[in-house]
């Protein structure tokens, strides 16, 4: 009886941090998971925040570029959401590739890229320049599907006193001028 209790009691002790060991693994998954986006694997909204805060504390000449996919939702629609997910993951990494010298790339959201370059403003026009030819003159795949994209830029260079939001926002408006 004894010999039965103490096999009781040591099973139920490996249950237990066995799903003590399951819960921290799960919570250290899902701290990734908030500074990764799941499609793409570039780092997300929280990391770039994060980063451009740190860049602007240290009064860095910051300049941000945000990359906006033309006409995306078409893709979504003629193909569906998966295709589009195969599509945004090949953009993300070609692009990181492209990007890699500039700055740090970050998935924004949706079909929104957003780089962090901590350069003078002919970097950054040579950035536009560059992206501009590198959407024109290349091919993202979902599978065996190519597909040729076209983007939209907007940039913002920091200021005193800027924040997240506010170079963001000047970012936003830059790019929304561009489009039209």
């Amino acid at each position: 009886m004894l010999m039965e209790l103490t096999l009781f009691v040591a099973v139920g002790v490996l249950v237990i941090a066995s799903i003590a060991v399951g819960y921290c693994l799960g919570k250290s998954r899902a701290a990734v998971a908030l500074h990764l986006d799941c499609v793409t694997q570039l780092p997300g909204r929280v990391e770039f925040e994060r980063d451009l805060n740190r860049a602007l504390s240290d009064c860095q000449c910051t300049r941000i570029l945000l990359i906006d996919l033309d006409n995306f939702k078409a893709v979504n629609d003629a193909y569906g959401h998966l295709v589009g997910d195969q599509i945004l993951a090949s953009v993300a990494k070609k692009l990181q590739a492209e990007t890699v010298a500039q700055g740090s790339l970050y998935r924004w959201g949706g079909d929104e890229f957003v780089v962090i370059v901590n350069a003078g403003p002919a970097v950054t026009s040579k950035a536009d320049i560059d992206l501009e030819t590198f959407f024109a003159t290349t091919k993202f795949t979902a599978g065996e599907m190519e597909m040729a994209l076209s983007c939209s830029l907007g940039w913002a260079e920091s200021t005193e006193n800027d924040c997240v939001k506010t170079i963001f926002q000047r970012a936003d408006e830059s790019l929304y001028k561009h489009k039209r």
